[in-house]
């Protein structure tokens, strides 16, 4: 997980957003929210790469014990079908 705050030069975003029309009173309202932004649940994308990778090995276990199943039931149900044939 991302720690930490959002880094960025207050004075900078101020300038830009009363570049685009905003008044020195809004610009500065919006860089004060901007501080109180929360990063520390985010994902990064390292973190997203290993649920996948989880994710995958938890449904190849899934797939291989269906698997497993299946061949056991066709090798039982021949069995039982060579039995009544004889």
């Amino acid at each position: 997980m991302v720690e930490g705050a959002l880094k960025y030069d207050k004075y900078v975003i101020i300038q830009k957003l009363e570049k685009r029309g905003f008044t020195h009173s809004h610009a500065e309202g919006i860089a004060e929210a901007l501080t109180s932004v929360d990063v520390s649940e985010i994902a990064t994308k390292a973190d997203l790469k290993n649920e996948i990778k989880d994710l995958e090995l938890r449904l190849y276990k899934h797939l291989a014990g269906i698997l497993i199943a299946h061949g056991l039931g066709t090798a039982a149900l021949t069995v039982a079908l060579l039995q009544l044939l004889r």
